[in-house]
């Protein structure tokens, strides 16, 4: 069982890395070993407390996190399928604004709602 100030670092070299993630090429690496980092530290932490309910808790964070990622992903790219409708592109009097383009921006806001 580690102690609560081996949790303490880990947690926060772990914030650190996640902080690092906007760097190109290599920062989606770094975000991911931070988010586990991270993890081990909440572990650490309710085991020290001897509190499971903790580490579960962020588990279940977790997983909807990964979820909501997903269903935003699969969004956007029906938005923008959607967007690029060209059978309606003609249909559309001068002036208006297309269908696709009302249905791509309904769906990212649907999107934004659901992360």
């Amino acid at each position: 069982m580690a102690s609560l100030s081996q949790a303490k670092t880990l947690g926060g070299v772990g914030s650190i890395l996640v902080l690092l993630g906007a760097i190109p090429n290599i920062g989606f690496v770094l975000a991911i070993v931070g988010f586990i980092l991270i993890l081990i530290a909440v572990k650490n932490v309710s085991e020290s407390v001897n509190e499971p309910a903790i580490f579960n808790d962020m588990i279940i964070a977790v997983v909807l996190a990964i979820i909501g990622i997903v269903v935003f992903g699969v969004i956007v790219v029906v938005a923008f399928f959607s967007f690029f409708n060209f059978r309606q592109f003609g249909t559309v009097t001068p002036g208006s604004v297309p269908p696709s383009v009302l249905g791509a921006i309904g769906l990212l806001i649907v999107g934004l709602v659901v992360v």
